[in-house]
């Protein structure tokens, strides 16, 4: 058997050399992380990059989806007037005709009244016997059912009308407080709560019965610090949506904040059984 032995000058270049592959290995791992993490942040800004390329080339390219929605709002507004016209034309016409008839009433009111019939008594009850007064009363009716219809014709045109004036509002007010409610994400996104918060209010002002601005306000005014205003916004939501948990959540936040920890124990609770 071999027994080899090693002195202490021998062994520390070993031990130096061991110390120094340690070294590089530890070396090596950290560049490795860095060269993953740098991976990452590089992907990460390529999406982004592209994700911007992408809504610049949109925004961009003819015939994109807001000119679709251009043309198809276009369209609607075009069938919307069709209609409109075709019901003034109907009342019109209803309402003429009404005219007509009160006008024929009128002038057989206002006719001078025929003169006594003379002759002998067998001669009167003769011409008595002969008037048609079944057929002079059928007339009379048939004149007041036309009348009637007609007046019912033109409720009816009216009121299909005014409907169609009060959807069209409903529908403008929609559009413009979606648009207000946009501005005021991207206000808030830029950190502008105030600006934020009025955006929501005039979108409010349009669409009273949104749970979501309601719950969007409410979020600027506790960035604001208004916790007391916004626990009523979100009491306004919760009022239109009781299952809506971004509004029990903001509530929560804002009943904290008034040292009502029970209230918001009870909100998070409630987020929690929806959720």
């Amino acid at each position: 058997t071999e027994i080899y032995t090693l002195s202490l000058h021998d062994a520390l270049p070993i031990c130096a050399l061991d110390r120094s592959v340690a070294s590089m290995s530890m070396d090596m791992q950290v560049q490795m992380r860095r060269n993953v993490d740098e991976m990452h942040a590089s992907i990460g800004d390529l999406s982004a990059w592209t994700s911007e390329i992408g809504k610049r080339d949109r925004s961009l390219r003819p015939g994109t989806a807001d000119a679709s929605q251009a043309a198809t709002q276009a369209a609607a507004d075009a069938a919307r007037q069709e209609e409109e016209e075709e019901d003034a034309r109907e009342i019109a016409a209803a309402k003429e005709e009404l005219r007509r008839l009160y006008g024929e009433e009128q002038n057989t009111d206002a006719a001078p009244r025929s003169e006594p019939v003379k002759g002998s008594i067998g001669q009167k009850y003769d011409k008595w016997n002969h008037f048609n007064a079944e057929g002079v009363i059928k007339q009379l009716e048939e004149s007041e059912a036309d009348k009637e219809r007609l007046r019912l014709e033109v409720a009816r045109l009216e009121n299909r009308r005014a409907r169609r004036a009060q959807q069209e509002k409903h529908e403008a007010d929609a559009r413009e407080a979606e648009v207000l409610r946009q501005q005021g994400n991207d206000a808030f996104a830029a950190a502008r709560y105030e600006q934020a918060t009025e955006r929501y209010t005039s979108a409010l002002e349009r669409t009273p019965r949104s749970a979501v601005l309601y719950a969007n306000r409410s979020l600027a005014l506790l960035k604001l610090g208004a916790e007391a205003e916004a626990e009523q916004d979100c009491d306004a939501a919760l009022m239109i949506e009781p299952t809506y948990v971004k509004a029990r959540m903001r509530r929560a936040q804002a009943r904290r904040a008034l040292g009502n920890y029970d209230g918001a124990l009870e909100d998070i609770e409630v987020a929690l059984e929806v959720e």
